[in-house]
């Protein structure tokens, strides 16, 4: 799960990526898989060339406090799927 929410944090942490944006792009693709795309297909899907950079790159420290901070008992991080609310 780690994995997958990860992506989820790296996606939030993209800046000017609001939600539209981030439904169309987990619509085509779940969030553990955009490490896997080129560039080229990161642009299809809206993202300019900062956000793909903030994408492949992130601030490692607050990725890595996140996950810290889930890993704790009785904390969970929920993403879009996991609330059912996604609207493709």
């Amino acid at each position: 799960m780690s994995g997958e929410l990860e992506w989820w944090l790296r996606l939030a942490a993209v800046p000017r990526l609001g939600g539209q944006a981030v439904s169309k792009i987990i619509s085509r693709y779940p969030p553990h898989q955009l490490g896997k795309l080129e560039d080229t297909q990161l642009a299809a899907l809206g993202l300019s060339q900062t956000q793909i950079k903030a994408l492949r790159y992130p601030d490692r420290t607050t990725i890595d406090k996140c996950l810290a901070w889930a890993d704790e008992p009785g904390r969970h991080i929920l993403s879009l799927t996991d609330l059912g609310i996604l609207i493709f």
